[in-house]
């Protein structure tokens, strides 16, 4: 039986925590009890990744943005940062994660692809993917 059953009371707990490493110790006993992400509830789902970076964001063609990022928030003292989002319950999307991107607008960057190439990954904790023209993305299914 999981010990969370809900990304918000994992992160009641993770708040709560007492200090630093004991939160980091249970981001770590999370991503082992929750091997794969996106963490889907009801019609929300919630992106994860773990890793050193200065800033993490959702990529999805669906954001009406300039770029098209949902921004990451990390949890204060660990390596998780995370993001939740509203979908229909019948919706199949591709994503990417951004990671360490300049956030900037992809409109007229000179340079996309190689931003692209740099910066935008697939979910690593995400097992289904799609080629998509030589690039794999990550597939949500709600």
């Amino acid at each position: 039986m999981p010990r969370w059953l809900t990304f918000d009371s994992f992160l009641t707990d993770a708040v709560a925590a007492v200090d630093n490493a004991a939160r980091q110790a249970l981001v770590d006993e999370l991503l082992e009890e929750r091997p794969t992400t996106p963490w889907v509830e009801d019609d929300k789902a919630t992106f994860l990744y773990a890793g050193d970076a200065k800033s993490a964001a959702l990529n999805l063609d669906t954001i009406n943005a300039d770029p098209p990022f949902l921004p990451m928030t990390r949890l204060e003292g660990t390596n998780l940062w995370y993001v939740s989002h509203q979908f229909e319950r019948d919706d199949l999307l591709d994503y990417l994660l951004a990671i360490d991107d300049p956030m900037t607008p992809t409109q007229g960057d000179p340079d996309l692809v190689n931003r692209i190439m740099t910066y935008w990954r697939a979910d690593p904790r995400n097992p289904l993917r799609l080629d998509a023209g030589g690039t794999s993305v990550s597939v949500l299914r709600m």
